[in-house]
């Protein structure tokens, strides 16, 4: 079960690292640093994190074989992600994401899920570096995972800097993802998740590849096409689907 577990795990993370590298402005070299992976209770998190409990989170090779737990699609919205992200930064790097910087977000579900919202989120933070030998990014990479009760966390070194990286601040959005995908609904998604039988997926991204700003993008996707919706989250405004 460990080693099954290690696989979705690699797998689901190259899958969302392959849709978000895109976000990541270029840099000539990149040092890749080990990645950790820690089991987690997805119906007790929130709750244990506010309590600041112990034992949240638990590296996979320490879990207890046959202490499974019945995955029920969680009811997560965007504040929970960030939280949840924050804490196991703090257990992993001992310092919270105040001074980091986002880089990239993309929340992903079923279509079947999409009456609980978004089931997992993949945030890459990034921070400057400089001392007196050299100046580089240091990136942070968190993949939440709630239906495979694990949490991944990976760390990257951009040097020889040749791009000027900007941040999103979620603070000055007046639309979260959970908005932004239920517009999104609002509007089509719905009819295209009944039109295809919810043989789909769903993610919820920021992304610059349409414009030079910062819009959520809520990509259905089926395996032969794509549906997409723009979502500006300043104004709210809907800037258009593909």
């Amino acid at each position: 079960m460990r080693n099954s577990k290690r696989i979705l795990f690699i797998g689901y993370f190259l899958f969302i690292f392959g849709l978000s590298a895109c976000y990541l402005e270029e840099s000539r070299s990149s040092v890749p640093l080990p990645y950790e992976i820690f089991n987690i209770n997805p119906t007790t998190i929130i709750e244990d994190i506010s309590q600041h409990k112990e034992d949240i989170f638990v590296p996979l090779e320490k879990r207890i074989p046959g202490n499974e737990i019945v995955y029920i699609p969680v009811t997560w919205n965007q504040n929970d992600y960030i939280e949840i992200a924050n804490s196991i930064h703090k257990f992993v790097w001992s310092e919270s994401l105040d001074n980091w910087k986002v880089n990239s977000i993309l929340f992903y579900l079923q279509c079947q899920e999409a009456p609980y919202g978004s089931q997992s989120a993949y945030l890459t933070y990034f921070k400057i570096i400089e001392n007196a030998t050299e100046e580089y990014h240091l990136v942070h990479n968190i993949v939440i995972q709630p239906q495979e009760k694990i949490i991944g966390v990976y760390a990257e070194k951009y040097s020889q800097l040749t791009a000027t990286w900007e941040e999103y601040k979620l603070s000055e959005f007046k639309v979260t993802s959970d908005d932004a995908l239920q517009f999104a609904e609002n509007i089509g998604g719905k009819r295209f998740r009944e039109v295809n039988k919810n043989n789909c997926s769903i993610s919820i991204s920021l992304n610059r590849t349409y414009r030079n700003d910062k819009d959520w993008v809520v990509t259905y996707r089926t395996d032969s096409s794509n549906f997409e919706f723009i979502i500006d989250p300043i104004t709210g405004d809907y800037l258009g689907n593909k």
